[in-house]
Parts: structure tokens; sequence; C-alpha cells
């Protein structure tokens, strides 16, 4: 998939501080996902004036993406200037050697450390697998003062002298988890599992009253303590349609089918007297979906900005001046909840309202930074065009088998009504930018219908690749690789290829004494025009997917990924 890039010398109609420290100005701003020929449709029929004026003044290109061309490895290639084969980002998911399953594959948070368990002696700190230098850090040892804001995968955040940064897709919630939303009800039925992710949390009503504890974090200081709960509270007032909540300590009243104001809220964790020496400080939303039954979502638990659990910004304190400056805001990365729609414990129109909320945010910061005068170089990124059309797509599409009609006359815009917001955000910068100004509007990757899928582990144990043994009730839903036989497993995967050779893992298949060995199940023939493989199995040549001998990559793989490895 393309992605499409926008340029132009030359913002609004002067009057903003078109010039920084060292000459003029540059601002880029970033929209995961936007595809160019939804991109180029629109523009055309006139539904997105700013960028097709922008287009029309500047220089408009479709270019080619990362291979693969995923967010976690485009964002970097884009951040450091390299591929993945030096960055070291290669998809959002890796597998665990010790485990075989799949692990975050861009970074993390490392717990922070205690002394007798009482008393803080390191703090917790993000961690990436990423190699390289970003190109906002190479510009700030030249002088420049760079703000960048919401890049995804860049976190922890980047010191840089002069500059200001805030991470965002990357940033865990406080469990430690992508983001992990909680379906909270009083009718859950015993049998109910918890949907990828999210919690599912039975309350006990009892008349207009109901309480529960949610699953909340681990316990900081490790050592096999028990995760810690947040106590929650619901009175029901019928008279009023609403529902209030008390949550942590924390209080307020919600309209059925409305939403709370963000919610501060703090857990202590060593509270000797009632003073909490270690406390973890969060930020939550909840929405009330029904009275009776009485079902209420609750978000993931966010960082606080003002207190986070680990820096997200760099400045430190660049986080909290935010939120003083223009209220509360969502820190988790993965900032729109597609997992509580997919599993349809809310529904489109409550997604749109939080997605909505969600870029409200992301353009206050960026329109904040725009107009102070202290910077060089801007880049911003917006995520919520890549999740609207993840969740609405299949509206745009009728052979789509998640095409709904009904849901479609009422939501079948909903992509291009995000695109109009991508639009006035172009020109809202614009208008804040002097004449020497150049403005760069960039996105990583395309965006097409998904009608079909191929489970590929599937395949491998039909044609006996991957060996499985009994299961247990329930197993193929529960466990990602159920009751496989690693001993006699030869590939799997998580999304790459994972040959299982001796040395490879640590149960794996012995290897074979010669290329002919009957363990190989694999064609070996080979041919003096061919440049045989590999097979996955034994390392002996297979007749599977050959290349005429010294070939180069084709002109059309070099167009998909040019990069010096």
């Amino acid at each position: 998939m393309a992605i499409a890039l926008l340029a132009a010398i030359g913002g609004g109609c002067g009057g903003g501080h078109e010039v920084g420290r060292r000459g003029p100005r540059l601002v880029i701003l970033g929209f995961d996902g936007v595809d160019p020929r939804l991109l180029s449709r629109w523009m055309e029929e006139g539904k997105l004036p700013r960028l097709r004026a922008l287009a029309e003044r500047g220089d408009y290109r479709p270019l080619a993406s990362t291979n693969p061309p995923q967010s976690p490895v485009a964002w970097t290639t884009f951040a450091t200037g390299t591929g993945p084969g030096r960055h070291g980002i290669f998809d959002f998911i890796e597998r665990d050697p010790a485990t075989y399953l799949p692990d975050v594959g861009t970074g993390g948070v490392r717990p922070p450390r205690y002394w007798h368990g009482v008393v803080e002696s390191a703090p917790a700190e993000g961690w990436t697998r990423r190699r390289g230098v970003p190109f906002w850090q190479v510009a700030a040892a030249h002088g420049v003062h760079a703000v960048v804001l919401r890049v995804p995968y860049a976190f922890p955040p980047d010191p840089a002298p002069g500059g200001r940064m805030l991470s965002g897709l990357g940033v865990p919630d406080l469990l430690g988890t992508n983001s992990t939303f909680f379906y909270l009800a009083d009718d859950l039925a015993a049998a109910e599992k918890d949907p990828g992710g999210g919690r599912l949390v039975a309350l006990g009503r009892t008349g207009d009253e109901a309480r529960a504890d949610v699953p909340g974090p681990a316990d900081p200081r490790g050592g096999g303590r028990p995760a810690l709960t947040l106590p929650l509270r619901l009175r029901v007032d019928r008279a009023a349609d609403a529902v209030t909540i008390e949550f942590a300590g924390r209080e307020t009243r919600v309209a059925r089918g409305g939403w709370s104001p963000w919610l501060a809220f703090r857990v202590p964790v060593v509270a000797p007297l009632g003073v909490p020496l270690v406390a973890l400080d969060g930020l939550c939303r909840f929405h009330v979906l029904s009275l009776d039954p009485l079902r209420v979502y609750l978000s993931p638990l966010n960082y606080a900005p003002l207190r986070p659990f680990a820096p997200i910004s760099a400045p430190a304190a660049f986080a909290g001046d935010l939120a003083r400056a223009l209220g509360p805001y969502k820190t988790v990365g993965w900032s729109e909840d597609t997992s509580a729609l997919n599993a349809e414990r809310v529904d489109e129109q409550a997604f749109l309202d939080d997605l909505d909320q969600t870029m409200d945010e992301v353009r206050a910061s960026t329109l904040r930074e725009l107009g102070r005068p202290d910077w060089d170089l801007l880049v911003s990124v917006f995520t919520q065009t890549d999740r609207v059309a993840h969740m609405f797509y299949r509206f745009l599409d009728p052979d789509h088998p998640r095409y709904d009609a009904v849901l479609a006359a009422r939501f079948g815009d909903a992509v291009l009504r995000v695109y109009q917001r991508m639009d006035t955000i172009v020109g809202e910068a614009l208008a804040r930018l002097g004449p020497e100004a150049t403005l760069l509007v960039v996105s990583d990757h395309g965006f097409h219908s998904y009608r079909t899928g191929l489970n590929v582990n599937t395949w491998l144990r039909d044609h006996g690749y991957l060996v499985q043994g009994p299961l247990a009730p329930g197993a193929e839903q529960e466990d990602f690789f159920p009751g496989v036989d690693w001993s006699r497993t030869r590939p799997s995967t998580t999304r790459s290829w994972t040959p299982s050779r001796a040395g490879s893992r640590r149960r794996s298949i012995p290897r074979p004494a010669s290329a002919s060995s009957p363990g190989c199940t694999r064609a070996t023939r080979s041919s003096p025009a061919r440049r045989p493989s590999a097979c996955p199995t034994c390392s002996s040549p297979s007749a599977t997917a050959i290349a005429p001998r010294g070939a180069r990559r084709s002109a059309a793989s070099r167009r998909i990924y040019s990069s010096p490895t």
C-alpha cells in the first residue's frame, strides 16, 4: 500500500510565527493510514478543499511504504531514515524464543525498583527495540528546536536540547498492555470469557446499587504480590435516567448513553496510617450503556499526564504542562478502542464519540504548540484516520462479509468525516503559518477492504508441519498455540516465518544427518538455472520459492521497499 505525501511552500496569509530561531519553520503533520485513492477521489469531488488547495500550490505524490507496510515499521523508518534491517522494528509483535508466544515487537516499560518494598530506589522507565537516531535529535544536535507530538512508536520520548516531545502510540496503559477496556454488567453469564483487549467484570447488584472490584495494575513492587484492585460502586437513579459512579475515591454522575469527564484517580500501594508512600495515578472515563440490565463501559486505565507511571514526555514535565493548559487528555498509545467495538461491547456511535474527543485533544495540543514562538521544527501525528478505516471501511464495501445496509446508512460516511476533520486541521495549521514556512502532510500506508484471511498455522497443521495433540475443551479459543507438540513441529508462525531446526528453539527437531533425511517431507531437487531456497525443516534445497540464479529484487519490490539494509 502506498503512502500519500502533500508538500507545500508557503502557508497562510502571514501574521504567524513563520520564522524560527534558525530560519523558516518546518511543520510535518502525519495522519496514519490515509489511503491515497480515497484522498484523491474526495479531493477531486471537492470534499477536502484545503488539502486540494495545498496539493495545487505545492506537490502531491503517492509514495511506497516500507516492507512490511505496518505502522511500527513505517513510522520508525520515517523517524530514523533507515529500513527495518537497521532500525530493528519488523512488526507489531515478535516471537519470544523462550515460550514461542508473541511478545511486543517495539518496546515496553521496566518497572520501578523499591528499597524494602517501601521506598522507590529507581523509577519506572520505558525502553525500545528501535535502533538509530530520529531526525529530530539530529536536528537538535545542530541547534534546531523541535516539538514532536505523538509520533507512533517513539516511546520512550527522546530528549533533545531546546525541544519538547510527547509520546503517543507505544505508551501502554496502567495494566502494562496495549490497551485493555472493561465491560461492567450485572447480567454476565458465568461461561463468558474475556474478549481480546478487554476484561469482563460482573457487578453484584442489590436493587439500584451495584458493586465490584475492578482488576487493576500489577503491584509495582513485584515479588509475586497480587495485582491491585479498584473499588467501584454504582447507584442507579431511574428518575434522572442516570448512574452515580464512585470509583477509586472519585465520584461522577453519568446519564444513560452519556460519557463521564476524565476522572483522575490514585491507587494506594503502600499507605501506612492512610498516608500513601507508594501510589499509582491514572485517568479513565465511563460510558453508561443501559440501566436494566446495568451495563457500563470503562476505558483503559491511562497514565495520568501530571504523574505518569513512566515518563511519556521530554522534558518529563511537558506532559503535565499540556494537561494544565488544556485539561486532562488520553495518554494510552492505542487511543481508539477498536477492541471494544470488535467485541460488540460498545456500538459504532460510542466508538465515534470517543474517537472525536481524542482527535479534539490531539488537535488542541498541536495548535497550542504551533502558536508558540520557540520552535523551528514541529511534528504531530494523528492516528484517528487509521482507526476509523479499520472499523468502518466495511461500510464502503458492499461485498464485505460484515457489510450491513442499515448501519451503512448511518455510518457509511464515517471515514469521509474523519478525513474532513483532517482537512480542517490542515487548514488551521496553514492559517497559523506565515509565507516562509513549509508544511508537509504525510501518511505511513494506505488502506483497503479486508474480506478474507488465512490462518497460516492451520495450513501448517493440515500439511503436517505443525503437530497438534489432543485438546482440552475450550483450548482452541484460549491458547495461542493450543496443544502444539514442539518436539515434532517444523515451522510455525506468530506472523513471520519461524523454522524449527536444531538450535533455533529450546524444544526443536534435531538436525537430520543429511539433506536426504526421511524427516524432510519437502521436495529437494534443484536446477542449474534456479536458486533453491532452504527447506525450513532440514536446510536442504527445496523446489519451492525459486528464482533465477543471481537474480536481483524486481523493480516492483524495489519500488515497494528501498533501504540500505
